[in-house]
């Protein structure tokens, strides 16, 4: 990419991104057009390819940027030092949604980049997945105190359960556009309340 593109106000840098998101996850890549980009962006499309060098280029950039906020914002130092699960989730989520407010269709542009099977991105995929998600997941999960689960508890399988229903959560909230990152919050903790009011042992729901 071209780095003159970091010196565009910083709003100009945001709708850029935010275009290419909103239209990736929508239609996913093949079907993404590069005009549709530079409309929803409000440039022109000459202009787009001078920032970015091809279509592959622009989603490489987008894809390597969403996981980098994602780790940034929501992989910090302060909510994996958390030894309660619990308490590491929902740090994490309002983490999430302060990114959401920038850039509300990055979560939704990841999930739907995830699934895609167009061989020209799936190694950039699958190489940002394996050295960044990989890496800040076990972080966050590394100083969390199992014990406090019940023994009968699989946790893996209780975490894959409890990510599906995130992502279905989050993304119903995205799909009705609801903007009200507060009520959202609220709603979620509840939600890993009651998780947590069914799978810890008693002693740890003081």
């Amino acid at each position: 990419m071209n780095h003159r593109f970091y010196e565009l106000p910083a709003e100009k840098q945001q709708r850029i991104v935010n275009a290419g998101f909103r239209t990736f996850a929508k239609n996913g890549y093949k079907k993404a057009t590069t005009e549709e980009i530079a409309n929803e962006a409000m440039i022109s499309k000459p202009l787009l390819f001078h920032y970015f060098k091809n279509k592959k280029g622009y989603f490489e950039f987008l894809y390597g940027n969403a996981i980098s906020y994602i780790s940034q914002n929501i992989f910090i130092d302060e909510i994996s030092k958390q030894t309660d699960f619990f308490e590491m989730l929902k740090q994490s989520t309002i983490a999430k949604l302060a990114v959401f407010r920038d850039y509300p269709y990055l979560y939704e542009f990841v999930l739907t980049a995830y699934k895609e099977d167009v061989e020209e991105v799936k190694s950039i995929i699958s190489s940002h997945n394996e050295v960044s998600l990989g890496k800040a997941t076990n972080v966050l999960f590394n100083n969390i105190n199992k014990a406090k689960f019940k023994e009968n508890v699989d946790f893996n399988l209780f975490v894959k359960v409890l990510m599906w229903m995130s992502e279905g959560y989050l993304k119903e909230m995205l799909d009705n556009k609801s903007t009200d990152f507060d009520r959202i919050s609220t709603e979620y903790s509840k939600i890993i309340d009651m998780f947590k009011t069914n799978f810890y042992k008693e002693e740890y729901l003081q």
